[in-house]
């Protein structure tokens, strides 16, 4: 019983994120304060980079937290734009995301 009401949990604040997206509240050009500090929940849910122009053909692969599934999160791989504005969400390795993404992110921990 505890872990189905887990799992309604889990997917109620999913949904409630989406719709409250971090990308769509940052302004694009002014990302100097959010680039600064310390990995927060809010970059839990940011895009791995953003950008104020097309996507470019010059990509590299990036970790970055993100949905492995409809319910789990976890670090994941991506293509970022070399031309891009990286955030706080763009990882290396994935080494890296899990030692600073999965404390701040992870309930389950």
């Amino acid at each position: 019983m505890k872990f189905i009401f887990l799992l309604f949990l889990v997917a109620a604040v999913f949904s409630g994120l989406q719709k409250n997206s971090l990308a769509n509240r940052l302004p694009r050009d002014s990302l100097t304060s959010y680039e600064s500090g310390n990995f927060t929940s809010e970059d839990c849910i940011a895009p791995p980079e953003f950008c104020n122009h097309e996507e470019n053909f010059e990509s590299y692969r990036c970790w970055r937290w993100g949905e492995v599934d409809r319910i789990l999160m976890g670090c994941i791989t991506d293509d970022c734009d070399v031309n891009c504005r990286r955030t706080k969400n763009n990882f290396k390795n994935f080494k890296d995301c899990m030692t600073k993404a999965l404390p701040v992110c992870s309930i389950f921990h």
